[in-house]
Order: C-alpha cells, then sequence, then structure tokens
C-alpha cells in the first residue's frame, strides 16, 4: 500500500511554506487541537481553509477536525447511553491523558494507550464490548 506524501508530509509539517501567516497559523492550529476543546480548532480551521484552501495541510487538518458522521441503520436500535454521559461527566477528569471505555455506569478500563483499552474491553463479557470510548484531555494550566 502506497503512502500518500501529501498527507504524510502534512502532519510531519516538512512541507515549508513561502507564507509566514500561514506557518504561524498551522502552529495556532496544533495548539487549538492540543490544548483547547476541538470546537475551537473546528472553527479555527475553517479560516485557514478560507484564506488558503489549497494548502494540503490546511486540507488534512479540515478533514481530520471534521465532526464524525453518523447514520441510522432502518431496524436496528441502539442501547442508551444516558448512564454512559453521566459517569463520563462525574469521573472522566479523574483520568486526564487517557482512553476510556465506559459502559452504563462503570469504568471498563482507562489507559493513555487506545489500543488497550480497546483490547481490554474485547477481553471482557460480550456486554461491554459495546463500550462507549472517550478520550479525556490533560488540562494545561
Amino acid at each position: 500500500m502506497a503512502l500518500d506524501t501529501t498527507t504524510d508530509a502534512a502532519m510531519r509539517h516538512e512541507v515549508p511554506s513561502a507564507e509566514p501567516e500561514l506557518e504561524a497559523g498551522l502552529q495556532r492550529l496544533l495548539a487549538l487541537i492540543t490544548e483547547a476543546p476541538v470546537n475551537e480548532a473546528r472553527a479555527y480551521i475553517h479560516e485557514l481553509e478560507a484564506r488558503w484552501p489549497d494548502d494540503a495541510r490546511v486540507r488534512h487538518y479540515a478533514r481530520v477536525l471534521a465532526p464524525p458522521v453518523t447514520r441510522v441503520l432502518p431496524g436496528v436500535r441502539g442501547r442508551p447511553l444516558d448512564r454512559d454521559y453521566a459517569w463520563i461527566r462525574e469521573h472522566a477528569r479523574e483520568h486526564p491523558g487517557c482512553w476510556l471505555a465506559v459502559y452504563e455506569d462503570r469504568l471498563i478500563a482507562a489507559d493513555p494507550d487506545l489500543g488497550r483499552v480497546i483490547e481490554a474491553t474485547r477481553e471482557r463479557e460480550p456486554e461491554v464490548r459495546d463500550a462507549l470510548l472517550h478520550f479525556e484531555p490533560k488540562v494545561l494550566k
């Protein structure tokens, strides 16, 4: 499988730009991604897209930061997530920098490595395989 070198380079920031404003904008975007709520980064990427629509890095981040798309399958009903979200509101901040697998009102796994969390949920009883995954960012002060 061939790598998309444009996207690969964009992610590693190896494509130098003749525009210092674009570079400064990308650095601000990276700071927002790591330090601010995702909605702030999503709003800012739209500003960058308006100014530099053809830049591969801007297009990459616009795609990555786009809100997820969901769809409803006819005849398939998911489980209620009210208890999961309540647990997250109450306890997620106790696990900064970790991925959490929550099932109803209990924590199934917490780890900075998403792969470990997924593996832990797969090792449990079948119902928790539908655990809600959540990432709790570190709060920078």
